[in-house]
């Protein structure tokens, strides 16, 4: 029969329910290999807990006896003045430095608040809201600006945000083991719509700012798949205001990217950057 001193293990598999995602992915089944193994077990009582516990038992502890100077014999008493008599000369605390570091300067941009370009996005640096704020908005459909290679006609494309980001978070969950760290070649090299116009396969291209970076519209680029299209400084731009190490080659700053990107719109979602 077991005492109150057992160990009481609680081993929990799996993760809790979370509440029902409309979206998908919060709700997705993950795979045994992302489940994590949370094991608790009783501790022993700290040496605080056991002092407070003794306390209790015997009263507060009575603070020592101490005698006055003229009460101590002469061979203990201090030869010194008393410390109320004791000068205390006060050192100067240097005033710290403003903060000019590159880490500083970083976090500083990348709280800076700016115009929303989208009604998905925030007043943030290449920020978008979740998928909560976005049901809460009734946003449906995604638009963005599309130009023909062939014809030079620019014209107006929209994805179902439901439906796309479905696309793109099963394509991660199903691939994420063979991307080793760097993206795949369907987001290095994405294959592109045809016109609206012409009708010619393959030629619409996603009209990305070179200038404003703050208006890329990065929501249409992830259900689109087009996040290929930016330049290695847009893709830079983008991890420095996602605190995303930036010294790396592009498919790997690619692929953090969609991380990043899908984790905003789903943050319970699967999509924390795991390493091998």
């Amino acid at each position: 029969m077991k005492n109150s001193d057992d160990i009481n293990l609680d081993l929990c598999l799996g993760r809790p329910c979370p509440e029902e995602n409309p979206l998908f992915l919060s709700s997705f089944p993950f795979s045994p290999q992302l489940d994590e193994t949370i094991t608790q077990q009783n501790t022993p009582p700290s040496y605080l807990q056991e002092l407070v516990r003794r306390e209790g038992r015997s009263g507060p502890p009575q603070p020592p006896t101490r005698l006055t100077i003229e009460q101590e014999p002469l061979w203990q008493r201090s030869r010194s003045p008393p410390l109320s008599t004791q000068l205390v000369v006060p050192v100067p605390v240097p005033e710290p430095s403003p903060p000019t570091d590159q880490l500083t300067r970083q976090v500083i941009l990348s709280e800076e608040i700016i115009t929303p370009p989208f009604p998905w996005a925030k007043n943030l640096h290449a920020k978008l809201h979740d998928w909560k704020i976005l049901n809460e908005l009734g946003i449906e459909e995604i638009t963005g600006q599309m130009k023909c290679n062939a014809c030079d006609r620019q014209y107006e494309m929209s994805y179902n945000l439901r439906t796309e980001f479905r696309r793109v978070g099963r394509f991660i969950i199903t691939n994420y083991r063979d991307f080793d760290d760097r993206a795949p070649d369907e987001w290095s090299n994405p294959v592109f719509p045809a016109c609206n116009y012409c009708g010619r396969e393959n030629s619409g291209r996603p009209i990305i700012p070179k200038e404003k970076w703050e208006n890329i519209n990065w929501l249409f680029l992830l259900l689109g798949q087009f996040i290929g299209c930016c330049n290695l400084n847009q893709l830079k731009y983008f991890c420095m205001h996602n605190e995303i190490h930036r010294t790396a080659a592009k498919d790997r700053l690619l692929f953090l990217t969609y991380l990043k990107l899908c984790k905003q719109i789903d943050p319970e979602g699967p999509f924390d950057h795991r390493c091998g």
